[in-house]
């Protein structure tokens, strides 16, 4: 009987994890999700509002495609496809300083621990931050906004009929003086809010809190941007790792079919050892009769792969993704 291995590969090249019609002008309010992209070596950012962060907090789906931001204006002022090295994207969203007062923040760092805060470091740290971000387009900008996107010189006079005052990275990096500290917020939290292209974060919710120690911030989900430029939101009670939920071989033994989890985007491939201690760079990819590597297309189900039998060398399975 084969034994069939439950394999997490998280932060694998392989697992690498996430754009389309814009419908409103920039209206920004209180509690919108902030979209922003930003390259290491292009001036400009490029920045979306996609709507109130409730989409997200108290979501209808458990898996969302977020289709109010445009790749193509992302790509076409940054030069080069969202697969390219450099670009990065984060998320961030604040309520007003009166009701519950609370952040949303991306995290690409899986092992950093997020905190709530007090109500004045929340507001000195994050409420006028986010609050800068989402207003100073409309307040330094020099043309009005046809949708709900800015293209904003990162430092410099102008670009794109938008001062560079309004940029996210002029913001964060207090007024250009900290340019290290762009990536943890402006120095702000310890944690980079940054996301590779493609790739996914983490998006957490910040709260305010009088308690000593402070508790653990609330996990809200994950966004996921794949090469192909499809961003989609998973909430927390989703896992994006792919897992073996079966398999089955042929009555004569000739041939197998593994059964696994997947997410609404990326390929997934089997891979086979006939030792789990490996490294995964050992392990075998499955192929079919005419020895081409298998590859499945997600559909947010279960899917399957049919092969011929490996032999005694596939003692273990594991199922990997790709953008």
């Amino acid at each position: 009987m084969k034994k069939i291995l439950h394999f997490t590969i998280a932060g694998l090249a392989w697992l690498a994890v996430l754009a389309t019609p814009l419908a409103r002008a920039w209206t920004y309010s209180d509690e919108d999700v902030l979209l922003i992209f930003r390259g290491q070596t292009i001036a400009d950012d490029v920045e979306f509002d996609i709507g109130q962060v409730s989409q997200f907090t108290s979501p209808a789906n458990s898996t969302i495609h977020v289709t109010s931001w445009n790749a193509s204006l992302v790509t076409g002022t940054l030069g080069a496809n969202l697969n390219t090295a450099g670009v990065s994207y984060v998320l961030a969203a604040t309520t007003g300083r009166i009701v519950g007062p609370c952040a949303w923040l991306s995290s690409s760092d899986t092992s950093a621990t997020v905190k709530d805060l007090t109500l004045s470091a929340w507001t000195g740290e994050l409420y006028d931050y986010i609050e800068a971000i989402g207003t100073y387009p409309v307040n330094y900008g020099n043309t009005t906004a046809s949708a709900n996107a800015y293209v904003i010189e990162q430092f410099g006079d102008q670009a794109a009929g938008a001062s560079s005052l309004a940029s996210y990275d002029y913001i964060v990096s207090n007024d250009g003086q900290n340019l290290s500290q762009i990536a943890y917020f402006g120095g702000n939290v310890s944690f980079d809010v940054q996301g590779s292209a493609p790739g996914t974060v983490e998006f957490w919710q910040i709260n305010t809190s009088s308690s000593n120690p402070k508790p653990a911030a609330t996990f809200i989900g994950t966004f996921d941007l794949d090469a192909n430029n499809n961003l989609y939101f998973y909430a927390a009670s989703v896992s994006l790792q792919p897992a073996i939920v079966g398999a089955a071989q042929s009555a004569d033994q000739s041939t197998y079919t593994v059964r696994f989890t997947t997410l609404a985007n990326g390929s997934y491939s089997l891979f086979y050892s006939p030792d789990e201690t490996l490294p995964i760079s050992d392990w075998a990819q499955v192929v079919d009769a005419d020895n081409n590597p298998i590859t499945v297309a997600g559909n947010g189900g279960t899917q399957s792969a049919s092969f011929p039998n490996p032999g005694d060398s596939a003692d273990y399975f594991i199922v990997v993704r790709s953008p």
